[in-house]
């Protein structure tokens, strides 16, 4: 009977613990984790020989005590147990970089732990299934986990000084290119050690409310409007979810060199040499025009040089330009008089950036809530003409607008939505200019008369409300609709047809070169000096229906030219618009090259 009590509360619990631990510990030798087949034994014989002894302490501590009651508790000496085991199972989790591994070895050491208390207490029936559900986990549970998409958490901190390059768009870049997707919360702002950790929007009249952290203290700031300005971070609208896609597929990719790049000797044109005196052209922004992008040229007043590539996404795909020797490859190919100057040793590489899908939209921008967004943080169209300095002074004007009446006690709720419509509706006409034009930027046919044109449309309407200070004379507006939609479908037959009118010349014949002076077009320098009139609102009316009779007259001008070279080009709509009869030439016939 001795014996088999002893089997029975010794050996069995030992040899339960020993197999369990072996087995758990197996699949952890197997898969080559620091601790293994003999550390998974070792803690589960240690857990279940501390068990026995507690189990059997009324037997060996207190006979030194006769006629006492004493009253054991086991669990004592299992709460010891599994809270020592942990600082072995934090010895095992270790953190590389971003990753942390050792986190399902240090699990699987503390339930071995706990298996091995249950076989020394006795309970082989409860032991037993521990251990075959742990080995499940870990082998069954793997292969689910290997079909799960694969997704890591990563809490990346950027700091740089004020006065040099934010890394903000080329982080935001990297992470795309990791991850598409944008993601709620994505970045948070930080400003001169203070982060922006959070924002409580309020669904009434009640304040909002931003914490802010600095130095290790977190501050609630209570405020009536919230006005998200943080560019590319959109922090509102990833809270929100507001961001949006457009068609305008396209990428760019700048760098900034040391010293000066002069672009005065890449032409043997004496014209165009003399042209500027004295012949610092660097001084100027210099654009470079080819089939599917443009390369800038910016001089900086650090004395470096800024210089970029921006192309349409399927023409010249990121991969072949996202590091600084591809895109100096690329030069080599598309701008070898600018490669050769970039080769010299004094223009050394100071940074190299990148952008995917750099045009994007947004879903609202200005709430009746008292929040609005403004410049990048909303949406952004395409750095050719540089409009995104037009859309932030026109969304600050709509937002102080808001505010000034929201502070007056004015109800905003018709003006918030009225605003956004507008500024919608600029974005979306203004979006035009660049979606699927890329192919143009090489035809110099086409390209000159495109930028006329372009131009003519935004000196035309935007830029005089603007500059009148009539962006929220709603009175006017309202008389101005007619014109406005006019423009509009004049806008739209136009970029389809230079569009058909570019791909009808791919592979003909290429024109002479010539110098194209904008400031020879007479009416086109009176539209942009007239910006600066200061007009009552009956001549302001009048003004802007004379711009879209201009638009009218080019427009027709543009067709007549472009059947004189391809007779059978579709209109696209604009001899509807039009007038019977063809209106006498605005641009002079170098403007049209062979077509003239």
């Amino acid at each position: 009977m001795a014996d088999a009590a002893w089997l029975e509360t010794v050996v069995l619990p030992i040899a339960g613990a020993l197999i369990a631990g072996g087995m758990i510990g197996f699949e952890r030798e197997w898969r080559g984790r620091p601790a293994g087949f003999r550390t998974h034994i070792l803690v589960s014989l240690a857990s279940c020989l501390l068990m026995l002894a507690a189990m059997t302490q009324a037997d060996w501590a207190f006979r030194a005590l006769p006629n006492e009651n004493i009253v054991t508790d086991p669990t004592r000496m299992a709460h010891g147990v599994l809270t020592g085991i942990g600082f072995l199972c934090a010895g095992v989790i270790f953190r590389t970089g971003f990753s942390i591994h050792g986190l399902t070895t240090a699990a699987s050491l503390w339930i071995t732990s706990a298996i091995g208390l249950l076989f020394g207490a006795g309970l082989f029936a409860l032991g037993a299934a521990g251990t075959v559900i742990t080995g499940l986990i870990l082998v069954a549970l793997r292969l689910v986990s290997a079909r799960l998409p694969d997704r890591t958490l990563t809490d990346v901190e950027v700091r740089w000084r004020r006065d040099g390059p934010s890394p903000e768009a080329e982080v935001e870049a990297a992470l795309l290119t990791i991850d598409p997707k944008p993601a709620p919360d994505r970045f948070e702002l930080i400003d001169d050690g203070a982060v922006v950790r959070g924002i409580d929007l309020a669904d009434d009249a009640a304040d909002h409310v931003v914490h802010v952290e600095r130095d290790g203290a977190t501050q609630a700031l209570a405020c009536r409007w919230v006005v998200d300005a943080s560019g590319r971070a959109g922090l509102l609208k990833r809270k929100l979810d507001l961001a949006m896609a457009n068609a305008h597929n396209a990428n760019a990719v700048w760098w900034r060199v040391d010293g000066f790049v002069d672009p005065n000797t890449w032409s043997e044109d004496t014209q165009w040499l003399q042209r500027c005196d004295p012949p610092d052209r660097w001084r100027s922004t210099n654009h470079m025009c080819g089939p599917g992008y443009w390369f800038w040229l910016i001089p900086l007043s650090s004395g470096a040089h800024s210089l970029g590539i921006v192309c349409d996404a399927d023409m010249h795909p990121l991969d072949t330009m996202n590091t600084h020797a591809k895109a100096m490859d690329w030069l080599r190919t598309h701008q070898p008089q600018v490669a050769a100057r970039l080769d010299r040793s004094e223009h050394t590489l100071q940074d190299f950036m990148f952008l995917r899908n750099f045009s994007y939209g947004c879903k609202q921008v200005f709430s009746r809530n008292r929040w609005a967004l403004t410049g990048e943080a909303g949406l952004f169209l395409d750095p050719f003409y540089s409009p995104g300095s037009d859309f932030i002074a026109i969304s600050n004007t709509y937002i102080c607008d808001l505010i000034a009446r929201e502070q007056a006690g004015r109800d905003i709720t018709h003006h918030a939505d009225l605003y956004q419509q507008l500024y919608f509706s600029f974005y979306e006409n203004t979006l035009t200019l660049y979606q699927d034009q890329y192919p143009l930027f090489g035809d110099e046919q086409v390209m000159p008369v495109k930028v006329i044109w372009d131009y003519t449309y935004y000196w035309a309407l935007l830029a005089p409300l603007f500059c009148s200070g009539r962006l929220t004379d709603l009175a006017t507006l309202g008389r101005l609709r007619p014109a406005f939609n006019e423009a509009r479908a004049l806008n739209l037959a136009v970029q389809p047809l230079l569009r058909a009118w570019g791909a009808a010349n791919a592979g003909g014949p290429r024109p002479e070169a010539r110098l194209l002076d904008q400031f020879k077009i007479d009416w086109f320098c009176d539209m942009n000096a007239a910006l600066h009139d200061e007009l009552d609102t009956e001549a302001f009316v009048a003004r802007v229906d004379a711009n879209v009779a201009r638009m009218r007259w080019l427009a027709g001008e543009l067709l007549q030219r472009a059947r004189a070279r391809h007779p059978a080009i579709d209109d696209h709509g604009l001899d509807a618009l039009l007038a019977s009869d063809a209106p006498p030439p605005s641009l002079a016939p170098v403007w049209y090259a062979d077509a003239a």
